[in-house]
């Protein structure tokens, strides 16, 4: 039964063991029932779990370098019986891994009716010198404040940041005294073959 609603109308009579076979019949006006009805408390259950891909495979790693950006994710499952407005909080993390900001506030709760998931963001925003690996948690509390659900491990790997140079190598040019490229290494040769051809003659 749905937190808040009713089990039904139930009509209890009492009648003594006294009584007279005739005239105190349960329920007649001299002994009248009285009327009970019921109603469900709420049940808090939540479940925090790794998101899933299409395939099935769960997503609990990712990889970013070092000044990039990227999001992980979870879910989180409403078992209970009622709406239930789930609050988040990050365990073991890095400052920079954070809750998105929603309207300028941290997008670290939701609201889940029974037997809804809901799919949760975290941002990783790398800064320079964090190349490592890190491991944090999602802790899920429900509004009851005692049921309580935290995921696994969620590993985040940083990369260092790249300053290999992919554009082409520039190679260096002979410059003769006015400066212009190419000229000095034709002198050389002008010279050598003048030589060559006096020792021809000769």
């Amino acid at each position: 039964t749905a937190a808040g609603n009713d089990g039904g109308t139930m009509m209890l009579h009492a009648s003594s063991s006294g009584c007279p076979e005739a005239g105190c019949e349960m329920g007649d006006a001299l002994y009248p029932g009285v009327t009970v009805k019921a109603s469900a408390n709420q049940v808090y259950d939540i479940k925090a779990a790794y998101y899933s891909n299409e395939s099935g495979d769960d997503q609990k790693s990712a990889t970013v370098g070092e000044g990039n950006s990227v999001q992980m994710k979870f879910t989180i499952t409403n078992n209970g019986n009622g709406n239930d407005q789930v609050s988040f909080t990050l365990v073991n993390n890095p400052d920079w891994v954070r809750f998105p900001l929603l309207e300028g506030e941290p997008a670290d709760s939701a609201l889940l009716g029974p037997g809804e998931t809901k799919t949760i963001s975290v941002d990783a925003d790398s800064i320079a010198g964090s190349k490592g690996t890190y491991t944090f948690q999602v802790k899920a509390t429900s509004s009851d404040g005692a049921a309580t659900s935290t995921t696994g491990d969620l590993t985040l790997t940083v990369t260092e940041a790249s300053t290999t140079s992919t554009g082409p190598a520039t190679e260096n040019v002979d410059e003769d005294d006015d400066g212009l490229p190419g000229f000095g290494v034709l002198s050389a040769i002008a010279a050598i073959g003048a030589v060559l051809l006096l020792r021809r003659r000769l």
